[in-house]
């Protein structure tokens, strides 16, 4: 009898410490054993590096821009160019202001070498001023419908331009919804003119400017000099949003237009 209860005991305490070796094992979280549960691991992994992959030079300037006036930026700037893009920026609750430089190799945004360069290639503004009528009072704004039909030019689409020339450049001005648009050259490119007067029509047939409330002018420079001096500006009730660009005017319309 005593040799079956010794039996019993020994196999109990075996059983014992049986339980606590394999305790630990089944506290520790199990593979994902069906490939759902792979699948759906996988998805969160890519979009935590998919913001990284695809930051461009426009989200790092809009991270410096602290103000209250909502920022307009091409989307991808360097796409645009063609090339490596940097800026440097300035703002504050009631205003902001992006120069955009070229640079040859990666430079971070407010780098101070940027300061180094001769000028940017195009600079973005946007300034909350008291009202909307003191945002509209900055804008050349000019209605061609005032032109009495002097110098009429058909510019296709059904836009008509009005021609006009001063000291030693030549204008086409004409009127496209709640802007008013001009391009300029040298006197003796009239005929160049008048195709790059056309050329812009057409663009703007195929892509949208932003809508003006209330009113918007451009003014593009298509010398053949290559010393251009592009300008865009509208307004957005009060405030103002200005683009100018040392490109060419084909250029200055796609840092612009919204598609």
């Amino acid at each position: 009898m005593m040799g079956v209860m010794l039996s019993l005991l020994v196999a109990g305490c075996g059983a014992e410490d049986s339980e606590e070796v394999t305790e630990p094992e089944q506290e520790v979280p199990a593979a994902p054993d069906s490939p759902d549960e792979v699948e759906d691991q996988e998805p969160e992994e890519d979009s935590g590096q998919q913001p990284e992959e695809n930051e461009t030079v426009t989200d790092d300037v809009k991270e410096q821009l602290t103000t209250e006036v909502p920022v307009v930026l091409p989307e991808d700037i360097e796409a645009l160019m063609g090339a490596g893009v940097s800026a440097v920026t300035q703002s504050d609750s009631g205003s902001y202001m992006v120069a955009f430089y070229r640079t040859v190799s990666a430079v971070p945004v407010n780098d101070p070498s940027l300061g180094e360069q001769e000028e940017p290639f195009a600079v973005f503004k946007g300034t909350r001023l008291g009202s909307a009528e003191e945002a509209a009072a900055e804008i050349n704004y000019q209605d061609t419908g005032e032109s009495d039909g002097l110098s009429d030019v058909d510019l296709g689409h059904g836009i008509t331009g009005v021609r006009e020339g001063a000291a030693g450049s030549q204008y086409i001005s004409w009127n496209e919804g709640r802007w008013s648009l001009a391009v300029r050259a040298m006197t003796d490119q009239g005929d160049s003119l008048i195709e790059d007067a056309k050329a812009i029509v057409a663009f703007l047939e195929e892509h949208l400017l932003p809508a003006p409330h209330q009113i918007g002018a451009a003014q593009f420079d298509a010398t053949d000099d290559g010393d251009w001096n592009q300008l865009i500006v509208w307004q957005e009730e009060d405030v103002l949003y200005e683009i100018t660009t040392t490109e060419d005017y084909e250029t200055a319309l796609e840092f612009a237009v919204e598609d």
